[in-house]
């Protein structure tokens, strides 16, 4: 069995996080959701045992993403990975960490694009004037 780093895919009052120990364990599966459906402000909670994803639709106004994911460390669940590199052990970047990264990433591109865009417009206004 090889195990894959956790990631998490989020938008607002929407989680998808990767569970290893969920995977293939129909049981956990169940245990995950009844630990976790139980808190006020979790919608709908539902761990898929064939994918190892577990889906969760929350009050955003109640829970945060940060929340959610120290809850489920908390419950011992999404341990920390280690990949072996050089004489070093040195532990995978967290999913939350590296998906907060590439979302800042889009949004830096998107603001670029944007600007790009607008001061073009406004040279074909100017022109055009």
């Amino acid at each position: 069995m090889s195990i894959q780093p956790a990631y998490v895919h989020s938008l607002r009052g929407r989680l998808r996080i990767k569970v290893a120990e969920v995977k293939g364990d129909l049981l956990r599966a169940r245990e995950i959701e009844h630990k976790l459906s139980g808190f006020e402000g979790i919608k709908h909670l539902k761990a898929n045992p064939t994918t190892g994803s577990v889906l969760i639709l929350y009050d955003p106004h109640q829970w945060e993403q940060g929340k959610i994911i120290k809850t489920f460390k908390e419950l011992g669940y999404l341990k920390e990975l280690c990949q072996k590199q050089g004489p070093d052990v040195k532990p995978y970047k967290s999913a939350f960490a590296a998906e907060a990264f590439e979302g800042i990433g889009q949004r830096v591109m998107k603001s670029l694009a944007q600007t790009l865009i607008e001061s073009a417009i406004q040279g074909l206004v100017s022109s055009l004037i």
